[in-house]
């Protein structure tokens, strides 16, 4: 690449010579090559090859939260095996209190979503937290209502289970 760049560079001062002034869009493009400088054509190749994939790839990441919020609710509901679509979101989505509100009972999950700061929380998150944990779409205009529709839907759950639970033990 470092030749490439230097012929850039001499095409440059030749342009410069014949026109009396530098060529723009060459210029751009040197600056462009510079943090390729040190590769190989080869590498270069297959760095551009890679990037070409990449919005394929962005295409297919864009998956139905809903989708993925109900399969992670058949998957803790049931025996359901994971989807790679659902681990992928999944890995994608590194937030400490949004995976252990996953992974715990109700009470927890409404303390752990509660604790989450609104900055660090995701829209989509909150949209999959309410198909994933009680299997509801979650409402509001922002981020705020989402999140406060979700605890007080998680809320009556929570009550609703405790109340079977003390209406079976008085059975």
């Amino acid at each position: 690449m470092k030749v490439i760049i230097n012929a850039l560079k001499v095409y440059q001062d030749i342009y410069r010579k014949i026109k009396g002034e530098t060529c723009e869009e060459v210029e751009e493009f040197i600056q462009l090559l510079k943090s390729y400088e040190k590769l190989s054509i080869t590498e270069f190749s297959n760095k551009l090859e890679g990037m070409k994939e990449e919005p394929k790839e962005k295409k297919n990441q864009n998956v139905d939260i809903k989708t993925l919020g109900k399969y992670y609710y058949a998957f803790s509901h049931s025996s359901q095996l994971m989807t790679d679509e659902l681990k992928d979101f999944l890995e994608k989505n590194k937030n400490q209190l949004f995976i252990k509100a996953l992974n715990c009972g109700l009470e927890e999950a409404y303390n752990f979503i509660e604790c989450i700061e609104l900055k660090t929380l995701k829209t989509n998150q909150l949209k999959f937290l309410g198909y994933a944990l009680v299997d509801i779409e979650v409402r509001g205009k922002n981020k705020a209502e989402q999140k406060k529709y979700l605890l007080q839907t998680l809320w009556k759950v929570i009550e609703n289970q405790k109340m079977n639970e003390i209406y079976e033990s008085a059975l």
